[in-house]
């Protein structure tokens, strides 16, 4: 008869190259013969070779000491861009309270000595996910708001005069991290971490998606003015299209074109035959959410944005 393992045989320690690909499929969900090339891009990963050849730098597998060479549960501190670290809920099989406890220690010490700028994770709201970042030093930001907009008809000449909307071209990366930078003056989309992230460690961010092309991002001008950016990316289930960024620079704030680059979102997803269009949105973040109420967005789900910040913050 199995007994439930105690704290002391419970070992959390970094996974190994050897073993980053089961520690992966468990966190993901997937069985034991899924292919590297099925997981990567869920995981967000670069390349089959970081599977291959090396271990994933925060990811961390529990074992009993009784039976070593099997994994019991799966913690994983994803790095997401310079200084941050996106926190994945710990994954136990079978289920155990004394794994996840050892799990979510092990995540803390990990972030206890790494020179981070920002740690933060999607949880429920009040879900035991929430309450044990709670208990590791993470507080309750603000709540991100899923919304989506299924096409059935698309609203022609929503083009002004005088404005345009264009691909980012190569030699515009600067253009368009300046211009990010200028949308990130006053705004409410989560204004106290936005101080945290630089537009350059999020275009390399986005474009390091498996989900993201050269086609993704957009540059919205008034007459030859830089006046707003947009994001779209394909969503992992490739029947959706995210709206995964979209920013206005002050001085043209008010003009509507927060409702005109969703225009454009909408008219991409319809013509790309999109399924739906999806938006994460903070909840406290007034003029974003009636943008997408009268675009008709739909809302989904609500999750909390739990962040702990570290000491290069």
């Amino acid at each position: 008869m199995n007994h439930a393992a105690t704290n002391d045989e419970i070992v959390v320690e970094p996974a190994t190259a050897a073993d980053s690909a089961d520690a992966l499929r468990m966190l993901l969900g997937r069985s034991p013969q899924a292919s590297i090339d099925d997981i990567l891009p869920e995981a967000c990963l670069p390349g089959i070779a970081d599977l291959e050849s090396k271990a994933v730098p925060g990811l961390f597998c529990a074992t009993n000491a009784n039976d070593p060479q099997k994994i019991i549960g799966v913690i994983w501190a994803r790095h997401a861009m310079p200084g941050v670290h996106s926190i994945w809920q710990a994954f136990c099989r079978p289920k155990s309270p004394v794994v996840e406890s050892k799990l979510y220690e092990a995540i803390d010490n990990y972030l206890g000595s790494t020179p981070f700028r920002l740690a933060r994770a999607l949880a429920d709201i009040e879900s035991p996910f929430q309450s044990r970042l709670a208990q590791i030093g993470f507080s309750h930001q603000t709540d991100i708001v899923s919304r989506l907009w299924q096409p059935d008809a698309i609203t022609t000449g929503w083009m002004p005069d005088g404005y345009s909307i264009h691909t980012l071209r190569p030699g515009q990366d600067d253009e368009f991290t300046q211009l990010m930078e200028r949308t990130y003056q006053q705004s409410l989309d989560c204004p106290d971490l936005v101080k945290l992230l630089t537009a350059k460690d999020l275009l390399k961010f986005y474009r390091a998606s498996t989900f993201a092309t050269q086609s993704s991002f957009f540059l919205l001008y008034a007459e030859s003015e830089p006046a707003g950016c947009l994001v779209l990316t394909d969503d992992m289930d490739n029947e959706s299209l995210e709206l995964t960024y979209m920013g206005v620079a002050p001085n043209h704030r008010g003009n509507g074109l927060g409702q005109l680059l969703v225009n454009f979102a909408k008219e991409r997803a319809y013509n790309g035959l999109a399924r739906r269009l999806v938006v994460a949105v903070d909840r406290t973040n007034e003029p974003a959410w009636k943008i997408y109420e009268d675009a008709e967005f739909a809302t989904y789900s609500t999750q909390a944005l739990m962040v702990r910040t570290g000491p290069s913050a």
